[in-house]
């Protein structure tokens, strides 16, 4: 322990001894701590490795004895080169930057290179796209079933659905909707420039009219409140017109 780290071949090599232990140590503890398989064994194999460099730097005057004085003189002169100390130095200075990427398991190494890992990652990603593909058909059942009996609660209507271009493809929806709800009507075709954006209920001054144009609304707004939904009243258009009384034009552009 009395040869200065600086100045002496056995000074030098206790001093890379130490340097190799402590990077040794640290990568080994890491490899071990959450990890299992190979990862596991070779955490230990480097801390095992970590630990005999530890003992050569504080016991070298008995270490040295197993080694050859050959061999002593090749380890005390790569110990003694700056650029090997400048190695290590590098080294330990990654080694402490990227210690938290490693445990943290971020990029560079947020991908597991364990093939069973990998096998295990997929089946669970397969696993949860069928569990939230179910659980998206049951609420959409769901949202169906509780947009009808709102619409059941208050009698049956008579309505004319008008869509534009851009919604047709929600036609068939809308209409099974509106017919499982006990109501009666049809759809048709409407120019953009007719129909304002979002669900426009439309409404003369007849107080079944109103009725249906309310309950519409409290299902759209429980069920369905994305596009929002209106109510305009005392309106003249061609349908209401005709159909007088229990009727709405329900106009839709989302």
């Amino acid at each position: 322990m009395s040869d200065a780290l600086e100045n002496t071949a056995a000074g030098a090599t206790r001093g890379f001894f130490g340097a190799l232990g402590f990077i040794l140590l640290m990568v080994g503890v890491e490899r071990m701590t959450g990890a299992s398989g190979i990862q596991s064994g070779v955490g230990i194999f480097l801390t095992l490795m970590g630990g005999l460099c530890f003992y050569a730097f504080f016991f070298w005057e008995s270490a040295k004895k197993v080694l050859s004085v050959e061999a002593q003189e090749v380890i005390g002169r790569f110990a003694q080169s700056r650029i090997t100390w400048f190695g290590m130095l590098f080294l330990v200075l990654e080694t402490l930057i990227l210690l938290r990427f490693l445990e943290e398991r971020r990029w560079p190494f947020s991908y597991p290179a364990d093939p069973a890992i990998v096998a295990e990652n997929s089946a669970l990603k397969s696993a949860l796209d069928k569990s939230s593909d179910s659980l998206s058909r049951e609420k959409g059942l769901a949202d169906k079933w509780r947009f009808v009996s709102s619409m059941r609660q208050n009698g049956a209507c008579t309505f004319r659905l008008q869509l534009t271009r851009k919604t047709a493809g929600g036609l068939i929806f809308w209409l099974e909707l509106l017919r499982f709800g006990g109501w009666n009507g049809d759809a048709e075709d409407s120019g953009p420039s007719v129909t304002q954006p979002g669900i426009t209920i439309r409404t003369t001054d007849d107080a079944g009219s109103s009725r249906c144009a309310g309950t519409l609304q409290r299902a759209l707004s429980d069920v369905y409140p994305n596009p929002p939904s209106r109510i305009t009243f005392n309106q003249q258009t061609d349908f209401l017109t005709l159909c007088k009384h229990d009727c709405v034009q329900i106009e839709m552009d989302y």
